[in-house]
């Protein structure tokens, strides 16, 4: 995994001599490590040059529940409060994760 830096050094460079084989020569000059495959590097310097960043993009993480889903939820479960959470899932046909 290239470092920020590193990751920048590709970019920068790719945009003056546009080969990825040369970039990685003079990136096992520089740096006395395996340069990334020369599909990473295509793709940062595609992703610098859409958005001008080379930031990961937000990661998603785990989808919210929504209101209306909770509600649904707390209903099934006042009427029935030992209902298990497998059940629940099955009647409000939602995965039993959510419930």
């Amino acid at each position: 995994m290239a470092s920020p830096v590193q990751t920048a050094f590709w970019v920068l460079k790719f945009n003056k001599c546009h080969s990825v084989f040369t970039l990685q020569r003079r990136f096992r000059q520089r740096y006395n490590q395996e340069p990334p495959n020369a599909n990473n590097i295509r793709r940062w310097h595609r992703m610098f040059e859409e958005t001008g960043c080379l930031c990961k993009g937000k990661i998603s993480g785990r989808p919210r529940v929504s209101a209306e889903n909770v509600e649904r939820i707390r209903r099934t479960y006042e009427r029935s409060p030992r209902k298990s959470t497998y059940e629940g899932s099955k009647e409000l046909q939602m995965p039993q994760k959510t419930v």
